[in-house]
């Protein structure tokens, strides 16, 4: 019995661990300026580990938000003000495009026609985040992350 807890342990601590820690804020900037001329802000959303991570995406999907969507509409809005591209990615190409889907969900009716959005990830969510902003006026631009 003590074998199988320890074993349990063990698994649900490792099973914890970041998707691609080797995957940070510079390995999305370096993909980013391959796409991007000048300037743009980047939004980085971190991996908290696979089970943190699920838990959060499916929170998300359930209520719509996170304080991460939250903060990444506020910049969405202000770079369509300011004519500057925004470049998202992350470790986790899901747990970004949910971010990405509620943040455009809570921009509401706003212009957003003048921003050019990047997403760094995944093609599996990259026709339904293209989606989502485009109905919205957003220039939309992809990056295969390549995890």
């Amino acid at each position: 019995m003590r074998k199988l807890i320890i074993f349990l342990v063990v698994s649900l601590t490792f099973s914890g661990c970041a998707i691609s820690p080797s995957v940070g804020p510079q390995e999305i900037a370096q993909r980013s300026s391959t796409t991007l001329d000048g300037a743009y802000f980047l939004y980085y959303v971190p991996s908290s580990g696979s089970i943190a991570d699920a838990t959060f995406i499916a929170l998300s999907k359930s209520s719509g938000t996170s304080s991460t969507a939250e903060d990444l509409s506020v910049k969405l809005k202000q770079a369509a003000v300011s004519k500057k591209p925004v470049s998202v990615g992350g470790p986790n190409p899901q747990k970004t495009a949910e971010v990405i889907l509620n943040a455009a969900n809570l921009c509401g009716e706003n212009d957003l026609s003048g921003l050019t959005l990047l997403y760094v990830g995944s093609s599996k969510y990259s026709a339904i985040i293209n989606e989502a902003v485009s109905n919205k006026g957003v220039k939309y631009q992809f990056v295969e992350l390549g995890l």
